[in-house]
């Protein structure tokens, strides 16, 4: 019922602001972040962003949240890797600070295959 109500809220959830993370239905999230996630070396190897999209991952819990953390846990490289590759990328960081989003709060990185990136951040505590 929790991801039901998860989906829900999230499915009609509006930023007050354009540049407040974005909240999308956790299986969404759950299978970009296991099918499109980028390796630090992808990132270092990315000069420019042309669409940036930030979602925040502050609504996982329970069993959702258990899912997320194995996803990040298969992810190849590890969250502070892929955060230290940002901070390498001049122009991936630049396009971050603009947004008003801190590298420490990134925990995953994915790109479909339109080039667009999206940013997860704000991870809960379990």
């Amino acid at each position: 019922m929790a991801a039901i109500t998860l989906v829900a809220a999230a499915a009609s959830y509006q930023p007050a602001h354009a540049d407040e993370p974005i909240r999308l239905p956790a299986g969404q999230v759950v299978t970009d972040i296991a099918q499109n996630s980028m390796s630090a070396e992808e990132i270092l190897q990315e000069d420019a962003i042309t669409s940036v999209r930030v979602v925040t991952l502050a609504d996982f819990e329970g069993a959702r949240l258990q899912d997320l953390q194995d996803t990040l846990g298969n992810a190849e490289d590890n969250f502070a890797e892929v955060r230290s590759a940002i901070v390498r990328n001049e122009a991936w960081e630049k396009k971050l600070l603009e947004r008003g989003v801190s590298i420490d709060d990134v925990r995953a990185v994915t790109r479909d295959p339109t080039g667009a990136v999206t940013f997860y951040v704000h991870m809960p505590s379990p």
